[in-house]
């Protein structure tokens, strides 16, 4: 069976970076598949990446390898490492990319990726993604046990991803934006169950806009027009139907979003 390898990066595709990590596992084994996640993550956005693979990691069949390749410390001593779980291996460095996975999924093994004989020589101190991640990605699809990596050890980088606060006495939860995908929308850190049962009974407020409920969709919304809807990632997301949210709100990553919870008043009739 072919082995996949699921390639994530902030690289894009106007420069060579990415072929260049395809040529290098190919060169290591011709028979893997390599199916391009995304290299659009927004360069050294550590949580856009992270919400990235965790959105995408379960979609993918069973032993899929995740390489990831968004890292800012490249050259520093982070440490790079392969993660085993229960369906899936992840191949990148330890600065916190895969935390919201592995909060969700847990470990069996962590190794820490110490064999220069799996390497591409010399490494550069500025392309680990080409002379460490990819060629230890295709040697573990080639059929390498993961020890023969590096030794294990315990515990991993956890990224700090804001948390939404919810005040009860001012029925009020305030979040911000953390990630803006290409088509503008703003992608919040105020996950679904805090406002899909009360989408009908709520004002998301950003800026001077007020958005009042929860669309379906965006065709239920006028063309042009604000709304606020549940991404595919399952938190809360600002958009503009057949717009660009970013651009038409002049806002940026740190944007405060607040949902009031609007009080029903009992009916006495």
């Amino acid at each position: 069976m072919r082995r996949i390898i699921a390639t994530l990066s902030d690289f894009g595709l106007d420069d060579n970076y990415v072929g260049i990590m395809k040529g290098v596992m190919l060169k290591i084994d011709p028979d893997i598949e390599i199916v391009d996640l995304t290299h659009s993550v927004e360069p050294q956005n550590l949580i856009q990446a992270a919400l990235v693979l965790h959105s995408a990691y379960k979609y993918f069949p069973l032993n899929t390898i995740f390489l990831c390749v968004v890292d800012p410390g490249v050259g520093s001593n982070r440490e790079p490492i392969i993660v085993k779980t229960s369906q899936h291996i992840f191949v990148g460095p330890d600065n916190g990319v895969f935390s919201q996975v592995l909060r969700e999924t847990g470990y069996e093994a962590i190794h820490r990726v110490t064999n220069e004989n799996y390497f591409l020589n010399p490494i550069s101190n500025t392309f680990h993604g080409r002379d460490i991640f990819a060629p230890v990605a295709a040697h573990i699809a080639k059929g390498v046990p993961l020890q023969e990596f590096g030794a294990q050890k315990d515990g991993y980088i956890v990224l700090t991803i804001p948390e939404a606060v919810l005040k009860d006495e001012e029925k009020k939860l305030y979040g911000e934006i953390i990630a803006i995908d290409r088509f503008g929308n703003l992608i919040t850190n105020i996950e679904q169950e805090f406002v899909v049962d009360q989408s009908d009974h709520i004002r998301i407020h950003i800026k001077e806009h007020t958005i009042q409920g929860l669309a379906d969709s965006y065709a239920q919304r006028s063309e042009g027009d604000l709304l606020a809807i549940i991404g595919s990632k399952g938190y809360l997301e600002i958009s503009v139907n057949h717009g660009s949210a970013k651009k038409d709100l002049e806002v940026a990553i740190g944007e405060a979003v607040i949902v009031e919870y609007i009080i029903q008043k009992e009916s006495h009739g």
